[in-house]
């Protein structure tokens, strides 16, 4: 019987670390959703920047045509750099992305691995209580 409970308890235990193992993925998943979201608010300041950009440059048209000219030049630059942030931050939204879809994708295939594990040892602890009873009923009967 203490091996049946030790069988037992190592099958507890293995069931534990595939649930362990999979909380800890989710956590990782959770992380870089956060990270995901951080990007994404980048990028919209990023859009607002350029919408801004946009109205001061037809504002200063309107004004007067010299002035525009200047403001043409130091608007376009601003909504250059602005636009380049905006791409930067979409390549890096693309990477977050991707990374959440490996880090979700990795974490699926621990689980699965951990549970796979956890209903090998599940069945070798079957396995062994079945011998273990089938042993002792032997003996019982032997006496």
């Amino acid at each position: 019987l203490r091996q049946v409970k030790d069988v037992e308890a190592a099958g507890r235990a293995q069931a534990q670390a595939a649930a362990e193992a999979t909380a800890t993925a989710e956590a990782r998943a959770c992380l870089a959703e956060k990270e995901l979201r951080g990007v994404a608010d980048e990028l919209r300041l990023a859009l607002e920047k350029i919408s801004t950009l946009e109205r001061r440059l037809t504002r200063s048209w309107l004004n007067a045509e010299s002035q525009a000219t200047a403001m043409t030049r130091s608007c376009a630059m601003e909504v250059e750099q602005a636009a380049a942030k905006a791409a930067a931050a979409e390549s890096a939204l693309a990477a977050v992305h991707a990374e959440l879809k490996s880090v979700r994708e990795e974490a699926a295939a621990d689980a699965a691995a951990e549970v796979a594990r956890a209903e090998k040892g599940r069945k070798e602890s079957d396995a062994r209580l079945a011998a273990l009873t089938a042993e002792m009923t032997a003996e019982a009967e032997a006496r």
